[in-house]
């Protein structure tokens, strides 16, 4: 099966014609007719009539220029469309956060980001949860620790740091830990990575033994 032509690619040969006599005009010509003749027997319709004195198109061949013309300008204001696009971007961009950072990246990251781009909105998914980004339709995540093994594109924002934490209430009822065993006696809530608190007593069991 004949593969479809490239209709900028005969636009290109035109654009280029040289003056006859020239070697780069003899080879345009050739490759012009080589492309022709292919289209020809490809559409099963003569699309020129040559002789001597002149070359002009045939009906078949005046409607498939037509129409080629037309799809060569949707092409260009296709890709137009990219191009503007890159350069001031719009829609809507869908970020996923971890909880314990949504309000800090609200306030410095989101806030300055929908003033200098006023065409774009975004939908800002606070939680735990790691979600599959191409799957949900989002399309970036910003998360804190280790990254699971992915195809997915990973630049480092930066370096946080972790601790617990208690209220002064808090010890005087229940005691202050000054051991990692201590803290097989004590409550968690957790605001970010319940695995932190389950590293820290398995580490404590890994001492005591």
């Amino acid at each position: 099966m004949a593969t479809p032509q490239d209709p900028r690619a005969l636009s290109r040969t035109k654009c280029h014609h040289r003056p006859r006599g020239s070697s780069r005009s003899a080879q345009l010509s050739s490759t012009l007719s080589a492309r022709l003749a292919n289209l020809k027997a490809r559409l099963g319709a003569p699309l020129l009539i040559r002789t001597t004195r002149s070359l002009r198109l045939t009906d078949e061949g005046q409607a498939y220029f037509e129409s080629a013309r037309r799809a060569l300008a949707a092409l260009r204001d296709a890709e137009a469309v990219v191009h503007a696009a890159k350069a001031a971007p719009s829609g809507v961009l869908r970020v996923s956060v971890p909880t314990s950072l949504a309000a800090e990246i609200c306030e410095h990251v989101v806030v300055p980001y929908l003033r200098a781009y006023e065409c774009v909105s975004v939908q800002l998914d606070a939680s735990m949860r790691r979600v599959e980004l191409a799957k949900e339709g989002f399309h970036l995540a910003i998360r804190i620790g280790p990254l699971d093994d992915s195809d997915l594109v990973a630049r480092r924002l930066g370096v946080t740091t972790c601790g617990y934490y208690a209220s002064p209430r808090y010890l005087r009822a229940r005691g202050t830990p000054s051991t990692p065993k201590d803290l097989l006696k004590h409550d968690l809530v957790s605001h970010a990575a319940p695995s932190a608190w389950r590293s820290a007593r398995a580490s404590a069991r890994h001492r005591e033994r």
